[in-house]
């Protein structure tokens, strides 16, 4: 809660009006790499993040905090506990989710690209939508169009980002083709800063 509140303090006096924190909900100590169906429910934080005093407190600097769903490609589990995540957005006043689908798709066979998860895209914009979240997708399929019908859909990742530049690395041009290739599918998120906290 210490932490988050100093990111909301450094978001207000620097006039962002966001902030996403990830690794609020419990699950993290065994969630990538295991194939697990069953990691995260999207609704239960860890102890140290009070999940309604943090709002509040964002509220009151004029910045709104943005809640994580990563699912860990388990896209059953997710769809499971959708509702459930929505609705407790909706009571403690978060209005977007960043979701995440980092890793190998559960159920076997399906592919991060292919019909089954266009469809699950689908459908988890469309009940965003009836709970007034926008919904920013992360490992998401390529765009589609999707956010004419559905302008909830605030971005989607779908490119190789900032984050990159740590592990992998984009080449120099990278960057500048952007605006003419990946955004003329839709809205993007680029991740576009890494900053150390000093």
């Amino acid at each position: 809660t210490a932490n988050v509140k100093k990111y909301i303090d450094f978001a207000a006096e620097h006039g962002f009006d966001q902030v996403l924190v990830e690794g609020w909900n419990t699950g993290w100590e065994d969630w990538f790499g295991n194939s697990k169906d069953y990691v995260f429910d999207f609704v239960t934080p860890y102890p140290d993040f009070d999940i309604k005093y943090l709002n509040e407190y964002a509220h009151s600097k004029g910045v709104r905090l943005m809640m994580h769903h990563e699912t860990s490609a388990s896209v059953r589990n997710y769809e499971r506990h959708m509702e459930a995540a929505y609705r407790l957005m909706n009571k403690y006043g978060y209005n977007s989710v960043k979701s995440g689908y980092v890793g190998n798709m559960i159920p076997r066979g399906e592919h991060h690209y292919g019909q089954w998860m266009n469809n699950h895209y689908l459908y988890a914009v469309t009940e965003a939508a009836k709970h007034k979240i926008m919904v920013n997708a992360h490992e998401a399929v390529r765009p589609t169009g999707l956010c004419r019908t559905y302008p909830n859909l605030i971005g989607n990742e779908s490119a190789r980002g900032t984050e990159y530049e740590a592990f992998a690395g984009n080449k120099p041009f990278h960057t500048t083709v952007l605006p003419f290739t990946r955004l003329q599918g839709g809205p993007m998120d680029y991740t576009p800063g890494i900053f150390e906290w000093t």
